[in-house]
Order: structure tokens, then C-alpha cells, then sequence
């Protein structure tokens, strides 16, 4: 995700999607699902849907007046959770020697999209 361009996004009219490139440069196409209309707005309000070859997630300017034109780092999406989860006042290290981070969050949501799927299909 901290190597996404704007370019990357792409729309089929109705569904928002998001190419990424996995572990051993696997090449997929990832639906955004409820993401998509934070991602959209992210975009607009940072002013860079023109920017297609520029990163889609970028580190704030120093002031924090703007974003600058460069990836994240890879750690900072993993900082974040820690730091939210704190404000939330979720213990992040809860679950031993990881804690919390982008993988528990993946695996969560994972299985909410799978129980709203069991439910929408009943």
C-alpha cells in the first residue's frame, strides 16, 4: 500500500478498485469496499487526482500545510495503528510480543466483510 500511485485507483463505473503489488511481485486488483469513499475524498481534498504517477499515500510537510510528493514509509502505516489504538484506549501490545498492528487489522476486517456477506445472503 505505501508504494500505491494515484494512477493505481481505478473505477468501473460502480465499484472502486485499487491494483497493489504483493509479496513476490504478484500483480492484483483490489476492490475498496467501504475505503473507497475516504480514499476519493483523501484524493480530492489533497488536490492530487491529476498526480497519477505520484504516490496515493503521502507524509505530511513538516508545517503541516500540505503533503509532500513522496511514498510513506513502510513503518509509518504500522505507527499509526499503535498511535490510534492508544487514543482509542485499546492496549496495542494486547496480544503479545506483536500487539495489535496492520495484520490483526487485515484479518478483522476480512472477517466482517465475511459475516455481512453470511447475513446479506440469508
Amino acid at each position: 500500500m505505501t508504494a500505491a500511485c494515484v494512477g493505481h485507483l481505478e473505477t468501473d463505473g460502480v465499484e472502486h478498485y485499487l491494483h497493489v503489488t504483493e509479496k513476490r511481485n504478484k500483480k492484483r486488483r483490489k476492490l475498496l469496499l467501504d475505503a473507497a469513499r475516504p480514499v476519493l475524498a483523501y484524493v480530492a481534498q489533497a488536490g492530487i487526482g491529476e498526480d497519477t504517477e505520484g504516490p496515493l499515500f503521502r507524509p505530511l510537510t513538516p508545517d503541516g500545510s500540505g503533503f509532500e510528493r513522496r511514498h510513506l514509509d513502510r513503518k509509518t502505516p504500522w505507527r499509526l495503528v499503535k498511535k490510534y489504538c492508544t487514543a482509542a484506549g485499546i492496549d496495542p501490545d494486547r496480544l503479545g510480543q506483536r500487539g495489535i498492528g496492520i495484520h490483526s487489522l487485515r484479518k478483522t476486517a476480512i472477517n466482517d466483510a465475511i459475516r455481512t456477506e453470511r447475513r446479506c445472503t440469508r
